[in-house]
């Protein structure tokens, strides 16, 4: 049987230094039927031209304006990747700023032969402390509350954009990640999510590892106090994005008073933490 092509895609911008470091882990990988799609969402630091001038097996650029953010450079990745892909291959979501063991991809590409209903996602490992952080996500759609799960044995509700292998005939069914609704976060988890509801089972895959900072991508947002928290698209905790989340997945009641509920979750939960309740 032939190995699926694995088609690896990269959102990058204005970080030479990171990419170039991913492609040293990348090149190192044991299986070899790959393509690199990398995003180059118009970076202005000499990415482009320093990838213009690898020579680089099986790689394609597909350029941006400044403006697609993660989930715009995915979804133009996940486009291409349904024009050129055939049925048998597999879209490798990554990040560049991760560590990867050799046999990454070739233990992901196992791991979705062995379960071909499945996406499987990586384990997700602090790269200084070498151990485990929340590797998948469960949703709560009464309280509104999107969890992270330290647990590789229960199931999740979705996992994050950073090393999930999907097959091809799971986004020919599902699409691709809604770039209007979730620009930058929340993409990954809707989708993934999207999945299961359409009968994907999600699973991780405990030899393939991610490498990655425990500290958060969004702390510089969070820092800047209570407006950026709540408002900035580059914050996890955008209510805009919170509410279109609930607006689009779970139960239909559900998502029609989306609104209203999140609202009154915001409410409770800030009344529980003046009274103690909650954290």
């Amino acid at each position: 049987m032939t190995a699926p092509v694995v088609y690896c895609a990269v959102p990058v911008h204005n970080r030479l230094k990171t990419t170039a470091r991913f492609l040293e882990y990348f090149n190192c990988q044991t299986y070899e039927n790959t393509e690199l799609v990398i995003i180059d969402d118009g970076s202005s630091d000499g990415t482009g031209e320093f990838l213009a001038g690898l020579n680089q097996r099986n790689l394609t650029v597909l350029k941006g304006d400044g403006n697609l953010w993660w989930g715009g450079a995915m979804q133009i990745a996940m486009q291409y990747i349904l024009s050129s892909a055939s049925c048998e291959d597999l879209l490798l979501m990554l990040n560049d700023d991760i560590g990867i063991d050799a046999t990454f991809i070739e233990e992901l590409v196992a791991e979705t032969q062995r379960y071909p209903n499945a996406i499987v996602g990586a384990l997700q490992c602090d790269e200084e402390r070498k151990v485990v952080m929340p590797t998948g996500y469960r949703v709560d759609y009464w309280a509104m509350r999107i969890d992270p799960s330290n647990s590789h044995e229960e199931a999740h509700d979705a996992l994050p954009g950073r090393g999930v292998m999907i097959p091809v005939t799971a986004m020919q069914k599902c699409g691709v990640v809604n770039s209007k609704l979730f620009p930058h976060y929340l993409s990954d988890l809707e989708y993934t999510l999207r999945a299961k509801e359409r009968g994907w089972n999600l699973r991780v895959c405990c030899n393939a590892i991610v490498y990655t900072s425990r500290i958060s991508s969004d702390h510089k947002a969070q820092e800047k106090g209570v407006v950026s928290k709540y408002l900035s698209p580059r914050s996890k905790n955008n209510i805009f994005e919170r509410i279109a989340f609930f607006s689009v997945r779970g139960p239909l009641l559900l998502r029609l008073t989306a609104v209203p509920r999140y609202a009154s979750c915001v409410m409770l939960r800030w009344v529980g933490r003046r009274l103690g309740l909650a954290n």
